[in-house]
């Protein structure tokens, strides 16, 4: 288990908590996340900062979910500026009908 573990490049920060391997030969990880990015950093142009957070699990690019809230102020890019948002969010492979 990594109790905690941070990752930071530039202003952009991601913290993992209480994250696992589980099942050594056919591995499956969860864990919970922080992340405080700078749009700037990853997108010409783009400014402000988004912070999110909640827990996630991976297995594979097809066996995934990743639940949580996020939130965002000084958001702008090109002639949008100072927008602000929030929300919760629950993401995981697209399935078909």
């Amino acid at each position: 288990m990594i109790v905690d573990a941070k990752l930071k490049s530039g202003e952009s920060e991601v913290r993992l908590k209480n994250t696992m391997m589980h099942h050594f030969a056919a591995p499956e990880w969860t864990g919970q996340y922080q992340a405080v990015i700078a749009l700037k950093e990853f997108l010409k142009g783009a400014q402000g900062t988004a912070l999110a957070s909640g827990s996630g699990r991976f297995v594979s690019l097809k066996d995934y979910q990743v639940t949580g809230n996020m939130t965002g102020s000084g958001l702008g890019f090109d002639m949008f500026r100072n927008a602000s948002v929030a929300a919760d969010f629950d993401a995981g492979p697209e399935t078909s009908p």
